[in-house]
C-alpha cells in the first residue's frame, strides 16, 4: 500500500525517463525500433524537511511493441534513503524504501494493470495525538512525538476503461472502473516516553472515560497484517497528464479491510475532485482541489493521517496536502483537504537538445480532520472544532519542466495556524 507521498517519486521518473530518452533518440535522426527492449537507470535527489534529503536510483526496463499502447509492459526498481540532521546534531537516516513495479498497460483490453513489491522503513513518523486540536508540544524532545513503522507490502491494482478512445486515437477523456487488493505486515516501534506509547497504554487498560475514547479510536499499535480492497470510479478529462491546464480530475471511491488480524475492521470513503481553468493560454492557470475523507469501523491509527482511496495521500500536513504544517500532523477519522493554486510558464529554452520550460507559482493549502464521525472530548476538552479553525498553508514555488512529462518542483510553504514552515523538493505537480 502506497501510503508515503516520498514513494509517488518512481512513477514520473519512469515516465519522465522514457520520454526523455526517447526525445533524444529521435533528435539524432535515428528511427526507433517498435519492438525495443529499453533500459534506462536515473538517480533521485529530494528533499523535505520533514524527512531529510533524499538519495537513491531508479532502473528501468520497458518492453515496446507497436500493438501496446504507450508499451507492453514496464519492470521499475526503486531504491531510496533519506538522511537528515537531529536535534542533537547527529545524521539520522529516518527513510528507506525499496520497491518493484510492474506495469501493464492493455492486459487486456480496455483494462491496465499493476502490480508492486515494496519495503517501508521510516524512525521518525510523526504522532501529535487525535482530533483538530491536537497539540504540538514544542518544549519536548522529538521523541515525544514520533515512532518507528517498518512495512513489507505486496499490492495490485486493475483499471477498466467503460468510455474513452485509446491513446493513440482522439483523446477525448476516459471514465475509469478500478479495484486493487493490498496485503501488508506493519512492525510497530512505540518509543519510549514518547505520546503515542501514553495513548496505546490508555487504549489497552481504560480506567476512565477519557482513557475509552482512546479504546475506541486507537488500534493497530501492535504487530500486525492488514488486508485491504479497494474500489472506485476516475473520471479524467484534462488536456495533459502531467501539467494539465484545462479540465478535471474526479475520484470516487472505498476501500475496506475484513479485520484479518488485530480485529482491524474498517471502511474508508473518499471523494477528490481538480479542476484547471486556462486564464492566459500557455501562460497563467488557476488550479484547485477538494478532497474529503471518511472512516467507519477500526481503522489502524496511522490511517488517520491519510486520505484517498485510488490513491492514497498522507494529510493534513506535508508536502502533498497542507505545505507548511508538518507531516502527518493531525490525526482524525474524517478529513478535508482544499488546495488553490495560480500557476504560471514564463521561459521557454532548450538545454542538452531538449526543450525546458521555467514557471512558478502561489499557493493557498487548507485541511482540517475531525477525530470521530461524533463529537469527543478527552478531560472537558473538545478535540475537534469547527470549520472555522481549519489548518492553513502558504507560499509559493518554483516548477521546472523538461519536455512535456517530467517537473521538478520546489514548494516553501508557512503555516500560520500552527506557526511551522515547510521546505519540498520533489517532483510533479501535487495535483
Amino acid at each position: 500500500m502506497v501510503s508515503y507521498a516520498s514513494l509517488s517519486l518512481y512513477l514520473v521518473l519512469g515516465a519522465a525517463m522514457s520520454a526523455t530518452e526517447g526525445a533524444s533518440v529521435a533528435q539524432a535522426g535515428e528511427t526507433l525500433d517498435a519492438n525495443r527492449l529499453e533500459a534506462g537507470m536515473v538517480p533521485i535527489i529530494s528533499y523535505d524537511s520533514n524527512l531529510g534529503l533524499g538519495l537513491g536510483a531508479l532502473v528501468a526496463l520497458t518492453q515496446f511493441d507497436p500493438d501496446h499502447e504507450p508499451h507492453r509492459w514496464r519492470l521499475q526498481a526503486l531504491a531510496l534513503v533519506s538522511v537528515r540532521a537531529t536535534g542533537d546534531g547527529d545524521l539520522q537516516v529516518p527513510v528507506q524504501s525499496y520497491s518493484v513495479d510492474l506495469d501493464l498497460p492493455e492486459i487486456a483490453p480496455r483494462l491496465r494493470a499493476r502490480a508492486r513489491v515494496g519495503f517501508f522503513l521510516q524512525e521518525n513518523v510523526n504522532y501529535f495525538g487525535l482530533g483538530n486540536r491536537s497539540t504540538r508540544f514544542e518544549d519536548s524532545p522529538e521523541e515525544f512525538h514520533q515512532y518507528e513503522r517498518m512495512s513489507p507490502s505486496l499490492s495490485g491494482l486493475l483499471r477498466y476503461r467503460l468510455v474513452g478512445f485509446p491513446r493513440r486515437r482522439l483523446r477525448l477523456g476516459r471514465l475509469e472502473l478500478f479495484g486493487g487488493l493490498d496485503a501488508s505486515y506493519s512492525k510497530l516501534q512505540l518509543l519510549r516516553d514518547s505520546l503515542l506509547r501514553d495513548h496505546a497504554a490508555r487504549a489497552a487498560s481504560p480506567q476512565n472515560p477519557d482513557d475509552e475514547v482512546f479504546q475506541d479510536l486507537i488500534h493497530g499499535t501492535q504487530d500486525h497484517f492488514l488486508i485491504l480492497a479497494r474500489a472506485g470510479l476516475l473520471l479524467d478529462l484534462r488536456d495533459n497528464e502531467f501539467h494539465p491546464e484545462t479540465g478535471s480530475l474526479s475520484t470516487i471511491g472505498l476501500r475496506w479491510s475484513p479485520g484479518v488480524d488485530a480485529s482491524l475492521d474498517y471502511l474508508g470513503l473518499s471523494a477528490s475532485t481538480a479542476w484547471f481553468f486556462q486564464v492566459i493560454p500557455g501562460y497563467l492557470v488557476v488550479a484547485t482541489r477538494v478532497a474529503g475523507d471518511l472512516i467507519v469501523g477500526d481503522a489502524p491509527f496511522y490511517d488517520l493521517a491519510t486520505f484517498g482511496s485510488f490513491q492514497t495521500t498522507e494529510g493534513p500536513g506535508g508536502a502533498d496536502s497542507v505545505r507548511g504544517l508538518l507531516l502527518r500532523r493531525f490525526h482524525g477519522k474524517a478529513k478535508i483537504v482544499a488546495n488553490l493554486e495560480l500557476r504560471t510558464e514564463f521561459l521557454h529554452f532548450r538545454a542538452f537538445d531538449s526543450p525546458f520550460t521555467l514557471g512558478a507559482l502561489v499557493f493557498s493549502d487548507a485541511g482540517q480532520v475531525w477525530a470521530d464521525i461524533r463529537s469527543r472530548s478527552v478531560g472537558d476538552e473538545r478535540l475537534d472544532g469547527g470549520l472555522g479553525e481549519m489548518q492553513v498553508g502558504l507560499g509559493g514555488g518554483l516548477r521546472l519542466r523538461w519536455g512535456d512529462t517530467f517537473i521538478i518542483r520546489a514548494d516553501y510553504g508557512i503555516s500560520p495556524t500552527d506557526d511551522t514552515t515547510g521546505l519540498y523538493i520533489s517532483i510533479n505537480h501535487i495535483f
